[in-house]
């Protein structure tokens, strides 16, 4: 009961309190008992004029609050004010017919709304009626049962609406009937529709309007397959949707934008759109839809591969919808989680989703598309597991369901214009019949006049006459129509079967272009592994051995070859691995800080070594300014030793260069300071013809004779120039052939103010030790090779080592004592890397326990899942000695002991040739 009803009727109760308790004898005048029924009146009204603004406030409230809108709708119901009338009563079973469908309760919204339109049918309330019926129509949507068909109650709609000026109602009414040909599968029909809505919507300038219209032509061409255009209406929605003062429409429309995103691959944009929607839908209590953009976020995370993330949104999404018996929207989340537990290979799963889906859609006639895709999901689960025979059975059954489908369609058009043939062959008759009753009746009159009317008799005839012969032209060329009709509808037949066809033969291609880029990836990814995991026992036991004092020139020299041979196969691995990435679009650079003084003279050292080899001058300038940069340091010096050692393997003799030069800096503010670099290879080799200068950069092309292209595949000069077009630059090439080549290229990096100057002297000393405390590492692998490597890396250096052959001995020796840090790989049996390090993660005690991962799978989507589970950081095999020892010193707070390394002597560095030199580009300041 509101304070104003409660005040009215203590108003009244007191009137009647005072009236019942006066003296007998003094009697009111009739003046007096007029003047108290216009009071008591007037309060009736005002009672009643407030009870319907707090109806009105209720329906703006129906769209931000839904559970107090529904508490204030059955309140004010309940509390149906004297001199309320029919339409008051229709008016406020509206609003809460919108709330229950809105709270998902869609048994409570069909009952309301079956009551609004029986009550306002009977009385004549247009408007109510019209609003009731568009709330039947809406109930569909949550599986509500015992009300018509939203086909019938949209056609209701708008037949109410001929005649009645209101913008909004008409505007639903256009989206509920482009909805009805979208669920017919009539495409066209719907599109038309909707613009139509959208012209009559900007004639009105209604802003509740344009939302439907918007909307309705997202929808309709979404299923069109013109996506693109369905993202400009769905922006056009949310900005819109801001003047209709509607939180619900605003969750609608961002919920639109992420759900077209996530159809254009735009994942990383479709996600925080399908979040804030879903926070929005929860926060005003739009339960009916939560569902939606919960299968909505699942799709995100299916699209990113984060399968665990779309699994866990999916189950919910499914009890969602199972709480108020939705069977459509159930349908959905279990197909679609069959299809990610089938790309998954959970086999045992996708079934049993597969498998209840099929029962669905069984226990829906209707449903016959919706049959036809369940079993045939049901026939790919089955044929995965083995069971050809039972997956062909169900893949007949959905041949002979789709079928079935595009001959009921046939047979309802072929009904509709039978239909429409009778109905008019009927009016001819009536119509017949009416004539031939008015001819008869003159003749009967002309039999008593005289024989002067037998002329008009004689006409009467004639014009029967006329009138048989027209209706039999009539009915020739209804007879001649019908064909036509029927034979377009054949040929439209024809039509959709060959357009079901190619459809599928499109489907086909595309799946199996789909597998075959699956197929690629996993072997790759299979044979990355494959040739890493020994390769990480030979490079790891060469660099210990080399470093062993005692050996022979013969056995140095020896291990040095198989150092060597490792790495140039490790360096062939990695190449074939990037550009699969960068042709798949998924190589992204590590942005870090680089100290340029110490990139520029290992690189150095590297390429002197190997022009020493062929008795080469190497000149190269140490770089002073700037000392530190923002890049990816691995791709810039994988960019630079692959140019370098290109110009060493076609230089027979003379000198080979490398410098950097400082162009400018771009931006004089400290914190946004970026410089211009030029890094330029030189050398005095055999050069280039112009033809062979642009076959250059093409993969696995190899220009030079045969004794040149031995321990090369012909991919670094291709993944050089594709590395340096991902950091902002290009690679120029200047070439003679005869007289040598020059490569450059110029590339703009922020400026840091990190100094690296006792890094070169670290690396420049041996490492022996540390100092401190006596420090616990585990190692965990499978591979006895791996563990024997790693143990005598760190044994040598003090470290108190322990070791566990799978996950679940990790978990044991944790337990038996906690290590100060744990080196695990991720591929073990029992139990892997990463659901050990999970395990670890979920005791508080281990929170701050340093877990390092290591994989001979060294891909991003490794690392990036390694520290998902919870690792601290990754280390790909084969493990760089210098990269693990870094690792230890950042997690343990080490301070290495070294043995110090003179210095060696460098060669004045030799000036490049001025011819073969170009010329840095003009600054465009």
């Amino acid at each position: 009961m509101t304070r104003r009803s409660r005040a009215f009727l203590l108003a009244i109760g007191a009137s009647t309190f005072v009236s019942s308790h006066a003296p007998a004898q003094i009697q009111p005048t009739p003046r007096a008992q007029a003047q108290a029924q216009a009071l008591t009146q007037s309060q009736t009204q005002s009672a009643l004029d407030a009870w319907r603004r707090e109806v009105a406030a209720a329906r703006v409230l129906v769209s931000n609050d839904i559970p107090l809108a529904y508490s204030e709708a059955q309140h004010l119901l309940a509390e149906l004010p004297s001199g309320a009338t029919a339409a008051d009563r229709v008016s406020v079973l509206n609003v809460l017919t919108r709330a229950e469908i809105y709270q998902a309760m869609p048994a409570q919204a069909a009952a309301h709304a079956r009551q609004a339109i029986d009550l306002a049918g009977s009385q004549g309330d247009v408007v109510g009626e019209i609003e009731a019926q568009l709330n039947a129509a809406a109930t569909f949507a949550n599986g509500s049962i015992g009300l018509e068909s939203p086909e019938i109650a949209a056609s209701r709609s708008m037949a109410l609406l001929e005649g009645v000026d209101r913008p909004d109602l008409l505007g639903e009414a256009l989206l509920q009937t482009s909805l009805m040909y979208l669920n017919g599968g009539h495409f066209d029909e719907s599109v038309t529709t909707s613009m139509q809505a959208l012209e009559i919507a900007r004639r009105n300038n209604n802003p509740l309007a344009l939302v439907y219209a918007h909307e309705s032509l997202t929808m309709a061409l979404v299923q069109s397959g013109r996506a693109a255009e369905a993202l400009q209406h769905a922006t056009d929605m949310l900005e819109i949707s801001h003047r209709t003062n509607s939180k619900l429409l605003e969750a609608q429309a961002t919920f639109a934008l992420g759900y077209l995103n996530q159809l254009s691959g735009n994942s990383r944009i479709a996600e925080p759109l399908l979040r804030n929607s879903l926070a929005e839908f929860q926060a005003i209590g739009a339960r009916y839809i939560e569902g939606r953009a919960m299968t909505g976020l699942a799709d995100v995370y299916r699209t990113e591969g984060r399968a665990d993330e779309a699994l866990k949104m999916f189950g919910a999404a499914e009890a969602l919808y199972s709480s108020y018996s939705n069977q459509i929207g159930v349908w959905n989340v279990l197909s679609a989680r069959s299809d990610l537990e089938l790309h998954l290979n959970r086999l045992a799963p996708a079934l049993a989703d597969a498998r209840r889906a099929y029962e669905l859609a069984l226990g829906s006639p209707g449903l016959l598309r919706s049959r036809s895709d369940s079993a045939r999901r049901l026939a790919a689960v089955l044929n995965a597991t083995g069971d050809v025979q039972r997956a062909y059975a169900y893949l007949a059954e959905a041949a002979t369901l789709t079928d079935q489908a595009t001959r009921e369609r046939a047979n309802a058009r072929v009904a509709e214009i039978t239909q429409r043939y009778e109905s008019e062959s009927r009016q001819r008759e009536v119509t017949e019949l009416v004539h031939r009753n008015e001819l008869q009746t003159a003749e009967l009159k002309e039999r008593a006049l005289t024989q002067r009317w037998l002329w008009t008799v004689l006409a009467a005839a004639v014009l029967m006459l006329a009138g048989a012969g027209y209706f039999l032209l009539r009915l020739r060329q209804s007879h001649r129509a019908l064909g036509n009709a029927y034979a377009e509808l054949q040929r439209s037949r024809d039509h959709l079967e060959e357009r079901k066809a190619a459809e599928a033969a499109r489907e086909t291609a595309l799946a199996e272009a789909e597998r075959l880029a699956r197929t690629r990836s996993e072997f790759l990814a299979q044979m990355s592994h494959e040739l890493r995991t020994p390769l990480n026992g030979i490079l790891g036991f060469s660099q210990l051995l080399l470093s062993d004092q005692q050996l022979s020139a013969r056995q140095a020299r020896g291990l040095a070859i198989i150092q060597q041979s490792g790495q140039h196969l490790l360096t062939l691995i990695s190449d074939i691995l990037d550009l699969a990435r960068i042709d798949a679009g998924k190589l992204e650079l590590n942005i870090a800080t680089i100290g340029l003084p110490l990139l520029v003279s290992t690189v150095a050292d590297i390429i002197r070594v190997k022009a020493d080899e062929k008795k080469l001058r190497f000149a190269h300038s140490p770089i002073t300014q700037p000392l530190a940069v923002h890049g990816d340091e691995l791709r810039l010096r994988q960019v630079l030793l692959n140019l370098l050692s290109n110009a060493v393997k076609f230089t027979d003799h003379g000198q080979v260069g490398l410098s950097v030069t400082t162009l400018r800096y771009e931006d004089t503010s400290p914190e946004r300071m970026r410089v211009r670099l030029r890094f330029e290879v030189s050398d005095s080799g055999i050069g280039m013809a112009p033809d062979q200068v642009e076959r250059l950069f093409q993969p696995f092309e190899q220009l030079a004779e045969s004794r040149r292209r031995e321990g090369g595949a012909g991919l670094g000069l291709a993944i050089s120039r594709r590395l340096v077009h991902l950091m902002g630059g290009d690679i120029e090439v200047h070439s003679e052939l005869g007289k040598g080549s020059v490569f450059a290229f110029e590339l703009s990096l922020p400026v840091t103010a990190s100094e690296t100057g006792n890094v070169r002297a670290a690396q420049e000393n041996r490492i022996n030790g540390y100092e401190g405390p006596l420090r616990t590492i585990l190692l965990a692998d499978d591979v006895a090779p791996n563990l024997a490597m790693l143990e005598d890396t760190l044994s040598v250096l003090g470290f108190n080592l322990q070791k566990a052959a799978n996950g679940q001995e990790v978990l044991e020796r944790v337990q038996e004592q906690t290590p100060d840090l744990i080196l695990m790989d991720v591929s073990m049996p029992l139990m892997d890397g990463h659901e050990a390090t999970r395990c670890l993660r979920l005791n508080p005690e281990l929170a701050r326990l340093p877990i390092v991962i290591t994989s001979a799978s060294a891909s991003p989507e490794v690392d990036a899942a390694s520290r998902a589970a919870g690792a601290d950081d990754f280390i790909p095999k084969p493990i760089d000695r210098r990269i693990l020892l870094q690792v230890l010193a950042k997690y343990l707070d080490l301070r290495w002991t070294i043995e110090a390394r003179p210095a060696p002597s460098m060669p004045a560095p030799p000036e490049v040739p001025p011819a073969m030199a170009i010329p840095p580009r003009q600054s465009l300041c």
